[in-house]
C-alpha cells in the first residue's frame, strides 16, 4: 500500500502499525506539503457505531488540547465509509519502546519524563479530559528528546452529553489500572491518571510490570528496587483509596522535585531520551471488551480487608491473562493482562 492515497490528499509513505480496531500510516500531505501521522479506523470496525462515535470523541479530546506535550491532532475525517484522524507524525518511538530494547532509564531521567507527562496531563485535567490509559507504550519521544502524551482512544470527557461507557466496565491496560477503574471504567477522575502516573514511574525505573502496586503495604518488597524518595511517591500516587493520593498532576510533579533536591539530582544534567525504532504517532484505537467485575471494596482499611480485596483483584488479573495472552516475546514484559487496549506493534518491514 505504499503508493495508496486514503482520502485523495494523503499518500502513504509506510504503515506505521496495526491493530484490530486501527492502523497508523505514516502519510505526505500533497495539498500542505508535509509529513503526518494519520490513523485509519479498520473497515470491519467502520461498520460499527459506537467505534466510529469513539473514534471521534478521541479525535476531539486530543483536538481541545493544545498543551506541547499532547500530540497534536488536525483533522478527522468521518464519511464515505472511511475514518480518518490526522495528526502529528512523532519521529520517535514510545518509552515503552525504550524498555524493550534497553531496560530501565536511570532516575533523573525517568522523573525528568514524568514530570513532562505529569505537565501534560495537568492541563488535560483542566480541560476535563481524563487520559485512562496513561502508560510508557503511550509516552512518545519525539526528535528533541521531549516525551508526548498520546493515544485518548478511551479518555473520558467531563460533561460530555454522550457518555460512551457502560457503567461496570473495564478499559485500560490492567497493571496501570488503579482499582476503582478495573471495576467500572466510568467511575474514574484525574486521581485515576495520577494512579497510572505512579505505575509507569515504577515501570520505567525498574523495567518490570507495575503489579498491584496499591498492595504495597502488604508486600512492602513492590518498591524494593525503586530509590526511596521515589518509592514515597510512587506509594502516594498508588495508594488504593483515592481520595489519599496526590490531589492533581502539578502536586505530583512537585513532589518529584522535591525527591530530585533530596537525591542530589535537582540539578543533573539530563541526557537526551533514547528512542526506540520510529513508531508513528498513535497507537491503534483501543479495543473494548464489556467485562463486568464485582465491585472491590476495602472496608475500614482493616489489614484483613485489604488482604481480601487484593486477592480477589490478583485472581481476576490473573484468570484474564492466562485467556488474553498470546505467545508474543513482548508479553513477557509487558503482558496484557485483562488489558482492553492492543499495543501498537510495529508493521513487518
Amino acid at each position: 500500500m505504499t503508493e495508496a492515497k486514503i482520502i485523495d490528499r494523503f499518500r502513504v509513505i509506510r504503515e506505521v502499525g496495526r491493530g484490530a480496531a486501527a492502523t497508523v500510516y505514516e502519510v505526505y500531505d500533497e495539498r500542505l506539503n508535509v509529513r503526518r501521522a494519520l490513523k485509519r479506523l479498520n473497515p470491519a470496525m467502520f461498520q460499527h457505531a459506537a467505534m466510529r462515535a469513539r473514534f471521534l470523541a478521541e479525535a476531539r479530546a486530543m483536538a481541545r488540547l493544545t498543551h506541547p506535550g499532547v500530540v497534536q491532532v488536525f483533522d478527522v475525517f468521518i464519511a464515505d465509509g472511511d475514518a480518518a484522524i490526522v495528526m502529528e507524525f512523532v519521529e520517535g518511538g514510545s518509552l515503552g519502546d525504550r524498555l524493550d530494547d534497553s531496560g530501565p532509564l536511570p532516575a533523573v531521567e525517568a522523573v525528568r519524563a514524568l514530570i513532562e507527562v505529569l505537565d501534560a496531563l495537568e492541563d488535560a485535567h483542566v480541560r476535563g479530559v481524563i487520559h485512562r490509559d496513561v502508560k510508557p507504550h503511550n509516552l512518545l519521544v519525539d526528535a528533541d528528546g521531549r516525551v508526548r502524551l498520546t493515544d485518548f482512544g478511551i479518555a473520558r470527557i467531563r460533561d460530555d452529553e454522550q457518555a460512551m461507557t457502560r457503567t461496570g466496565v473495564t478499559m485500560g491496560t490492567w497493571a496501570f489500572m488503579p482499582p476503582e477503574q478495573r471495576t467500572d471504567a466510568k467511575n474514574v477522575d484525574p486521581r485515576t491518571d495520577i494512579y497510572a502516573a505512579g505505575a509507569t514511574l515504577f515501570a520505567l525505573l525498574t523495567g518490570s510490570l507495575p503489579k498491584d502496586l496499591f498492595a504495597v503495604d502488604l508486600d512492602p518488597e513492590l518498591l524494593s528496587g525503586v530509590p526511596a524518595p521515589l518509592a514515597v511517591v510512587i506509594r502516594r500516587a498508588t495508594l488504593y483509596h483515592r481520595d489519599e493520593r496526590y490531589p492533581s498532576a502539578q502536586a505530583m510533579a512537585s513532589a518529584l522535585q522535591n525527591a530530585m533536591v533530596e537525591m542530589g539530582l535537582a540539578d543533573a544534567p539530563v541526557p537526551t531520551l533514547s528512542r526506540g525504532p520510529s513508531l508513528g504517532a498513535l497507537s491503534p484505537l483501543a479495543d473494548v471488551h464489556a467485562t463486568p467485575r464485582p465491585p472491590t471494596h476495602i472496608p475500614d482499611r482493616s489489614r484483613l480487608g485489604a488482604l481480601l480485596g487484593v486477592l480477589g483483584l490478583v485472581g481476576l488479573a490473573t484468570a484474564a491473562w492466562f485467556v488474553m495472552s498470546t505467545p508474543s516475546a513482548l508479553k513477557q514484559v509487558w503482558p496484557a493482562a485483562g488489558v482492553a487496549q492492543e499495543d501498537l506493534q510495529p508493521a513487518a518491514e
